[in-house]
């Protein structure tokens, strides 16, 4: 908590000086683009709470892919190159990140499966059969819809 105290101050501080937009400014554009590439379809979109930005739009199609650590730890590790106490500490920073931006900026917990038309476990499904199931829910979604 003592973080996010010192990057409000200096989120105030750069901002009266013109250094850079707030965060939340920062927010409100990075949530502006994803709803308007969303609206013009034909895109996939990866973070940012697009699941929760894009959530009631008819032509969205939200997936979650989750794992265990163990698992994403060795993926991070042989996919950026660095050891495993490494990539155990960036997957676990990582997912704090990210569960801090959805609930500070729009209310939501990422783990939710409610947000998700599919949620998919990469340690029980290889990603080649992953992207495949993805695919076909999303034909299969929108032929229903169309």
């Amino acid at each position: 908590m003592v973080e996010d105290k010192a990057r409000v101050v200096d989120d105030a501080v750069g901002e009266l000086l013109g250094l850079h937009p707030s965060s939340w400014t920062l927010v409100q554009y990075t949530t502006e683009t994803i709803l308007r590439l969303a609206q013009m379809g034909h895109v996939i979109l990866v973070g940012r709470a697009s699941s929760v930005i894009a959530n009631r739009l008819p032509n969205a199609f939200h997936v979650r892919l989750v794992g265990r650590l163990e698992q994403r730890v060795r993926h991070t590790a042989e996919y950026y190159r660095m050891s495993e106490a490494e990539a155990r500490q960036f997957v676990q920073e990582e997912d704090r990140r990210r569960q801090r931006y959805v609930r500070r900026y729009f209310d939501r917990e990422i783990q939710d499966p409610l947000l998700y038309h599919l949620v998919i476990n990469t340690s029980l499904v290889p990603f080649e059969d992953a992207a495949r199931l993805i695919g076909e829910a999303v034909i299969r979604h929108f032929a229903l819809r169309g």
